[in-house]
């Protein structure tokens, strides 16, 4: 097992019924829908082997879809920083998701968008 693996991931889609049922179809992905029918889809189970899942989100920003991978690690805090003397950017400072964990967003030199978390759980 890698140091910091990848334990949650978000998928941002400019048309999250298609994507969702893309995954369902071709993965066999378990999606449930949320109750609202805001087209939010969470990847349920696999909590067991450390990865505890994913969402598929409609896209607000700016029309681009993005897919972000939370990197698990043992201090958000300490790793931010470690991220910026490293050229990274801080996109969003650590905060705290009840429930979830510890969660920080930023990018790595070349733009790509990532995160660091320390599950609560």
């Amino acid at each position: 097992m890698h140091k910091h693996p990848v334990s949650w991931w978000e998928l941002a889609s400019n048309n999250v019924k298609a994507t969702a049922g893309f995954m369902r179809s071709v993965f066999e992905w378990d999606l449930p829908s949320d109750e609202q029918q805001s087209y939010y889809e969470q990847l349920a189970g696999a909590a067991d082997n450390g990865f505890f899942g994913g969402g598929i989100y409609q896209n607000e920003e700016d029309g681009s879809s993005w897919l972000v991978l939370y990197i698990t690690v043992d201090d958000v805090d300490a790793m931010a920083i470690r991220i910026e003397q490293h050229g990274g950017k801080i996109l969003q400072l650590p905060f705290d998701v009840e429930g979830l964990g510890r969660i920080c967003l930023f990018e790595e030199p070349s733009g790509q968008r990532l995160a660091i978390i320390k599950r609560a759980f």
